[in-house]
Parts: C-alpha cells; sequence; structure tokens
C-alpha cells in the first residue's frame, strides 16, 4: 500500500515542533501518510499557501483560522482545526527603556490577526495606553529580535523562542507573558485545508 503525500507548513516556532516530532517518530507513516514539512517565513504565508492549495495542512494560529474561513483575510478558506497543539507561551517584549515612552513606541505582532495582537493590546490599554494612538505592525516571528535590534520596533509580541533570544542576547527585556494576559488561552493548531467554503446560513 502506497503512502498519501501530504504536505504541512510549520514556522520556527516551539509550537511547530508537534508535526515535526511525529514524522520523525513515524507517526505519519503509521497513519499511511508521507508527511513533508515547509519551513515557512511568516504566518501570511502559511495562510496564502492553505488557501492555494499548496498546503495541504499546516500549524496556524486560532484567530488566523478563523479569518480565513470568514473571508476576512485574504481567499476565504475552510480549515478544520483537529488539535490544538499549544497554549500560551507567547512573551510581550520591550527595547530597555522602552515602558517610558510607550505613548511613541512601535510595536509589532506576528499577524493582525492573532493572539499576539490581542495580548499586546491587552498589555498596552492594562498600561493606559490610547490604543486608537499605537500602531501594532505586523512581523514574522522569526524577524522580532533583529528589528528590536535595528531599533525598527520598540516592542513586540511573539511566541517562543524569541522573547527568551531577545532577553539572552541584550536587546530587550519580557514585561508581559501569555500566562499572565489571558491564562490558559489557546495558541496553535494543526487544522488540514478542506475543498469546501464555509455556509454563513
Amino acid at each position: 500500500m502506497s503512502s498519501i503525500p501530504i504536505r504541512i507548513g510549520v514556522l520556527r516556532l516551539i509550537d511547530c515542533s508537534p508535526p515535526i516530532v511525529a514524522r520523525e517518530y513515524g507517526f505519519f507513516a503509521d497513519a499511511g501518510l508521507e508527511a513533508d514539512i515547509a519551513v515557512e517565513p511568516s504566518w501570511a504565508n502559511i495562510a496564502d499557501k492553505l488557501a492555494y492549495g499548496i498546503l495541504d495542512a499546516a500549524v496556524i494560529l486560532g484567530p488566523l483560522a478563523i479569518a480565513m474561513g470568514l473571508g476576512l483575510r485574504g481567499r476565504r478558506t475552510a480549515l478544520a482545526l483537529v488539535a490544538m497543539l499549544s497554549r500560551e507561551g507567547n512573551a510581550v517584549v520591550l527595547r530597555h527603556g522602552a515602558e517610558r515612552w510607550l505613548e511613541e513606541a512601535r510595536f509589532a505582532a506576528v499577524h493582525a490577526y492573532s493572539n499576539h495582537d490581542l495580548l499586546l493590546r491587552r498589555y498596552l490599554a492594562e498600561a493606559g495606553i490610547d490604543l486608537a494612538r499605537t500602531k501594532i505592525g505586523g512581523r514574522p516571528p522569526a524577524e522580532m529580535v533583529a528589528s528590536l535590534a535595528a531599533g525598527e520596533i520598540d516592542g513586540f509580541c511573539a511566541g517562543a523562542p524569541w522573547g527568551a533570544l531577545a532577553v539572552r542576547t541584550g536587546f530587550g527585556t519580557v514585561v508581559a507573558d501569555s500566562a499572565t494576559l489571558a491564562p490558559g488561552h489557546p495558541e496553535t493548531y494543526g487544522p488540514p485545508r478542506l475543498q469546501v467554503v464555509f455556509s454563513m446560513n
């Protein structure tokens, strides 16, 4: 019996390790699947490749999957979220001294449709920052620390290991984490793409 090929998209995040581990330990092969893991640079790439059938499955953010299903982000694509892969695990990181000028600071989250964006907004609101005057841009998780080091942003919210790397390299400090801001929140899921569109009836 031949294996069914399946292409799975992941990012360079600890959240994305389950499919890699499953492939290495033969769990996909045991299920009759030949898994090809595609490391993508951003959540936007994951979303686009799922929408156009280049990926069969991916680790994805819950809010992004919902936005795709509703057609709020690119091509409307129905996704079945088959497994929650992680909870919490995000960090809000500020460049040293940025807490003194939060009103003027530049921030980034990993995607507009992400828990990271929501957590960053909660942190800023609790710090008394007017969110209507705050700009939060989007950047791939793997670019956050370099952007902080280059002074392109003053703070970000991303999943592991990027907060820890900012601290270890001395470019930033963790000022809040998702366990504190939203205890127990779901983070990433593993959805296969479906060839159907949500019915909004």
